[in-house]
């Protein structure tokens, strides 16, 4: 007899911010015991929250910067059955408004702007 145990689900945003130099704002998240690796702000979306103020809040708290939304880029959702989940994350293209550049969030152990090597 095989039980039925329904996959849990992970929602999340994420913002992609490009400066006017075409540099990508980056973070290396990973608790203390976890590898690190560089991504853009990314989080989880907490409850009754959008995934639009999710962003905003995960990027503010990870970086310290106040952004808006340009626009929505893209949504991806994946099954990883090894654990079981199903994921869903919603990517914007976000701009800085403000704020001071801090890293708020536990999980954050650096940031910077990846630029793009100009071809000659």
């Amino acid at each position: 007899m095989s039980i039925y145990k329904p996959m849990e689900t992970w929602e999340g945003a994420a913002g992609v911010c490009l400066n006017e130099n075409n540099e990508l704002l980056m973070v290396l998240q990973g608790k203390v015991d976890e590898k690190k690796t560089w991504s853009v702000p990314t989080g989880n979306k907490e409850d009754g929250e959008t995934f639009v103020s999710c962003c905003l809040r995960e990027v503010w708290e990870e970086t310290g910067y106040l952004v808006e939304i340009v626009e929505e880029l893209m949504v991806k959702q994946a099954e990883i059955e090894e654990i079981p989940i199903q994921v869903e994350v919603h990517y914007y293209a976000v701009r800085i408004i403000g704020g001071i550049p801090t890293i708020q969030a536990q999980t954050i152990s650096s940031m910077k702007l990846l630029g793009n090597p100009k071809k000659s």
